[in-house]
């Protein structure tokens, strides 16, 4: 049997991947027969006039082969060519393509003779049948590997399918190894240098106190080096006493006497395990193998269920648990008593059962319970653990305000909901005044964690939704939908409780409002309404509780709740005395009135941990005083300058603080800011804080700075400045460095030259002309001229270097220089042949006919046209004089003046793509010189990075960063800068008043420069490391 894998990109993952065998891991494949081992096709639904049949060989192959995996691969014909290549074909619609997911659809596949074309299409089973990276591909008479990758998908796709299209042409498949799994391209295992198929299985659990280790050897593999351990990290790292040795033997015993653990294996405890493959003779070995892990169970019972500690649990519940190892009776014990269940006394004992579950009967609400399990296994009783849980207490529930309009325009119901849990079908409503349509909603409350690990939130609506906790948006989907779920995570602190606001809005159809949680120790379920609250207590605390690297001076800020008056205010450094402190308690700091939500604490500890609480107050309202919960936060070890995370839309924008050449404001009335006269433009207002909230090197906030040192009427600079107020004094706590984060992004790699004269050579990047991201834009390099009215460009291309398969070049008419805009674009490609291509609105689907034969490779001509009813015309010669149309013609209405000229992307945007182009000819009102540049590629031009630092008197230091591209680089790079080369330019460190970030040469006003976007965090002031 000879493989060869070949690898190959889908349209949005973008271009060749050389993953090396060393890299290669195991994934899960999704498909349950893919291999056709069963001996059947199932559960393939195979459709159109295509005959097929599980085979033990390819008989009649032109290149007689075995099956690529296992005894059996699959054997297709195909009659005839279809209407459509989709006219016959193989799919599985069971699928759920997961939001937060990109998958990889493989397959092995080789035709009878020759060539044949077919299409990988991961697909949603439902009209339009969108696809998700689908490509098409070419069979030869070899075994090949094939495969695309989706995008990461932005919300549940279902049904959804891996399908293949065959009626390209008639002939014969034979398909093998085909895989659907999670994230990128992994080299399967048969072809794999790395050992695989561990046994006992990577996560198992193995009853006994010994094992016998086998694994399958990496395919060159003449020994092995083997670590073992119960440590993952010594194991990863092959530190400790792990390595067990060289040998050649595919098996290993542990647990027995004259082997490793010779005293046996430990009950309770998971033990892991690695094996480097070894070839003395190939420089490649040793192939690092993956972890693999098993657990030897304990004898005591283990896994409870509700989760040891877990809150909210409903009055009827039934605890579960798993067995101890060898376990035949489980003795219960229950009780509200945390001695006497673990002594066994006062009517706790339970007696014995048979099953690993026990019904405790009504429970009172809100009451905590206490339960152990002691297993025995016919010899010994293993005393079990004391887990606890806590029912689900009376009340709680959220605000919900309703509104006719779908933007809340009109409020006219405001209730008490206990969940948000409503599906009020269609026609349907939440109430009369309400309406069925056209209204939205807002729930606003407050939500407790009852453990301290990640949540992922779950709203599930028909249509829009945005979900706050804590104030992080953790979902955004504000469009009209069908019911679907959207999840997002976030942190939380068993015992806190944290803002919860969910919007909403209906529209018109089917109206649905779910909200549903989960943590690792909470199955995924409705969010239960004892977990929720009106909000009533104080909440959402800046800073946000737990947080680290906080400032020394910083304001204390929160939320009040619905019903205060007043705010009692406590802080100090013990949790417990802040926790327990009363007005008389050296930890009370004050009561402030309702609208001063805010409390400076002044200059605090360096790396210092403080708490504090705020107590509702409503002299009127017996409920009065709500407690609030113990918030924490802990000092930084180092002076912060500006780490960006307090900015907001409202009182706090980011360029009320960052002055930019933009400013803000109206004149005369404040806040009002002129503008520095540069280039320079801070902030996004595009997020709901005004600053960047994705690319962040700390935080969930950094600043994003736009430079454009060409502007008309700005100086040809760019810089943003920062008056300080509270950090001054740089000499404080023996600091002796100033440094800050920044990223920007590559210089573009795009270029357009003529040599000899009539030749021109570009060379571009870019993700694709078609769809970038799931979205209808462009990303490639264009050079181009003005054309009025009708009108048409020749090319010939040269050359087009195999970036990718689907590496564009080609002649393009386009409406505007927007990556979205509506376009006619006739191309040619390494591998695919020609295509036309087409997006007959801004922002409309992409389409394309397409054309592959032997004769449709570079060298070729491509010509596209313009004629005065705005019909474009696609075709293609190999010889400039004998034209083919491609396709049918296509009606594009675009303004009278459009761009004309050469386009090229490398379908790819890690890599540059160069395509040689010639006899260039236009007709019509053609007009300028060659102009280009990239279309919707994110670039920086280089210019120099510097920052000044000020006193309020003299010339400002001005420290520039020595690499002159700085700019250009695209990951977070830290920048330290001495305080002596401050103070060498004659700086006050003492009282220092300003710093800002600049581009380009300070102060130049006549010299143009570049544009660009960078991102700046974490201004610190750091001592000397040690």
């Amino acid at each position: 049997m000879r493989i060869q894998v070949v690898w190959l990109t889908a349209v949005l993952l973008l271009g060749f991947i050389g993953l090396s065998p060393i890299h290669a891991q195991e994934v899960v494949n999704l498909l349950p027969n893919g291999d056709f081992e069963s001996g059947n096709a199932g559960p393939w639904n195979i459709y159109g006039d295509i005959t097929s049949e599980v085979v033990t060989e390819c008989v009649d192959a032109a290149v007689p082969e075995d099956p690529i995996e296992g005894d059996y691969c699959l054997h297709l014909v195909v009659p005839a060519a279809g209407a459509g290549p989709h006219e016959s074909g193989m799919s599985d619609g069971s699928y759920i393509f997961e939001q937060g997911k990109k998958y990889t659809f493989c397959c092995f596949i080789k035709c009878k003779s020759g060539t044949l074309d077919f299409r990988m299409k991961p697909e949603h089973c439902v009209a339009p049948w969108e696809a998700y990276g689908d490509q098409v591909f070419t069979a030869t008479e070899e075994w090949q590997e094939f495969y695309v990758t989706t995008p990461v998908f932005t919300e549940d796709v279902t049904p959804a399918s891996p399908s293949f299209h065959l009626a390209f042409a008639a002939g014969d498949f034979w398909m093998d190894g085909i895989r659907l799994y999670e994230g990128d391209y992994v080299e399967p295992p048969f072809t794999s240098f790395k050992a695989r198929e561990p046994n006992p299985e990577n996560g198992a659990i193995n009853a006994a106190t010994w094992a016998n280790l086998t694994w399958q050897p990496g395919k060159e593999a003449t020994s092995h080096d083997v670590y073992f351990g119960d440590n993952y990290d010594d194991v990863l790292a092959g530190t400790g006493d792990t390595f067990q040795g060289n040998q050649s033997d595919a098996y290993l015993i542990v647990g027995f006497p004259g082997y490793p653990y010779p005293d046996g294996l430990v009950y309770g405890t998971i033990y892991y395990w690695r094996i480097d493959e070894v070839d003395e003779l190939n420089p490649d070995s040793p192939w690092i193998g993956d972890v693999w892990s098993f657990l030897v169970p304990s004898k005591s019972a283990y896994n409870p269920v509700p989760a040891d500690g877990a809150k909210f649990i409903a009055a009827d519940t039934k605890l579960s648990w798993a067995g101890g190892f060898n376990t035949i009776l489980h003795y219960v014990y229950f009780g509200d008593n945390l001695d006497d269940v673990d002594a066994g006394t006062g009517g706790t004992a339970k007696g014995a059962s048979g099953v690993k579950s026990f019904t405790p009967g009504a429970l009172e609400p809100g009451k905590t319970y206490y339960w152990r399990i002691d297993e025995f296994d016919g010899a010994q009783t293993h005393k079990g653990d004391v887990w606890a849980f806590t029912t689900a207490g009376p009340g709680g529930g959220v605000r919900a305000d309703y509104y006719k309009g779908m933007n809340f325009e009109n409020l006219v119901l405001t209730r008490a909901d206990t969940q948000i849990n409503f599906n009020w079908g269609d026609p349907g409503g939440p109430d009369p005044t309400v309406g069925d349509d056209n209204f939205s909603v807002r729930w606003t409350g407050e939500v407790e964690a009852a453990f301290t690990e990640t949540y992922t939130f779950y709203p599930k609506t028909d249509d829009g939704v945005r979900l706050y906790v804590d104030g992080q948006l953790l979902a955004d989907n504000w469009v009209d939908r069908s019911a679907t779920e959207n999840r997002g995570t976030i942190d939380l602190i068993a015992g806190n409780t944290y803002s919860l606001v969910m919007e909403y809005y209906e529209n018109g159809g089917g109206a649905v409002a779910e909200l549903r949680w989960s943590s690792p120790r909470t199955p995924k379920q409705l969010i239960p309404q004892a977990a929720l609250a009106l909000p009533v207590k104080a909440s959402s605390p800046t800073p946000r509780s737990g947080s680290v690297d906080v400032k020394q001076t910083t304001d204390l800020s929160w939320g009040a709740g619905d019903s205060a008056t007043s705010h009692e205010l406590y802080f100090g450094t013990d949790e417990e005395a802040v926790r327990n402190a009363t007005k008389a308690s050296p930890e009370f700091k004050g009561t402030k009135a309702l609208g001063d939500e805010s409390y400076d604490p002044g200059n605090l500890e360096w790396a210092a941990t403080y708490y504090w609480r705020i107590d509702e107050i409503n002299p009127a309202n017996t409920d009065s005083p709500w407690v609030g919960n113990v918030w924490s936060f802990t000092t930084a070890d180092f002076l912060i300058i500006d780490n960006f995370e307090g900015y907001n839309a409202v009182e706090n924008q980011i360029w009320y603080s960052w002055h930019d050449g933009l400013g803000y404001g109206t004149p005369g009335v404040q806040p009002y800011f002129a503008g520095n006269g540069t280039g320079a433009a801070v902030g996004d207002e595009t997020t709901a804080s005004f600053t960047e909230e994705t690319i962040v090197h700390g935080g969930s906030q950094s600043m994003p700075l736009v430079y454009d040192n060409n502007k008309m009427g700005y100086s040809k600079y760019s810089e943003a400045e920062l008056a300080l107020t509270d950090v001054r004094d740089w000499t404080e706590g023996d600091v002796a460095n100033l440094t800050l984060w920044f990223r920007g992004r590559p210089g573009s790699v795009g270029s357009f030259v003529e040599g000899p004269a009539g030749t021109f050579t570009m060379t571009g990047s870019g993700a694709d002309i078609w769809t970038v991201n799931n979205v209808e834009a462009d990303e490639f390099h264009f050079a181009y001229k003005m054309l009025t009215g009708t009108g048409s460009i020749v090319a010939k291309v040269e050359s087009v270097q195999n970036t990718n398969n689907w590496a564009k070049a080609g002649v393009m008419i386009r409406e505007t220089l927007d990556p979205a805009s509506s376009h006619a674009f006739m191309t040619l490609t390494p591998t695919q042949g020609v295509s036309f291509q087409r997006r007959p609105g801004t922002g409309a689907t992409s389409i394309s006919d397409n054309s592959t034969t032997l004769s449709e490779a570079a060298p070729h001509w491509v010509k596209i046209e313009r004629t005065i009813s705005g019909t474009f015309i696609a075709s293609h010669s190999t010889n400039g004089t004998t034209w083919q149309t491609l396709g049918s013609t296509q009606n594009i209405q675009m303004s009278a003046n459009v761009y004309i000229g050469l386009a090229l992307t490398s379908h790819d945007a890690a890599l540059t793509c160069q395509a040689v182009f010639s006899n260039v000819t236009t007709t019509g009102q053609v007009t300028g010189q060659w102009t280009d540049q990239d279309i919707g590629i994110e670039s920086n031009d280089a210019e120099p990075l510097y920052v000044a630092v000020s006193n309020s008197a003299g010339q400002p230091a001005v420290i520039v960063h020595d690499n002159p591209n700085a700019v250009q680089l695209d990951s977070w790079t830290k920048w330290v800068i001495s305080l002596q080369d401050l103070a060498d330019q004659g700086i006050n460190l003492t009282n220092v008043d300003r710093i800002a970030l600049g581009l380009g040469t300070r102060g130049n006003t006549m010299v143009p420069g570049g544009s660009g976007k960078m991102f700046f965090d974490d201004i610190r002031l750091e001592r000397e490391a040690n």
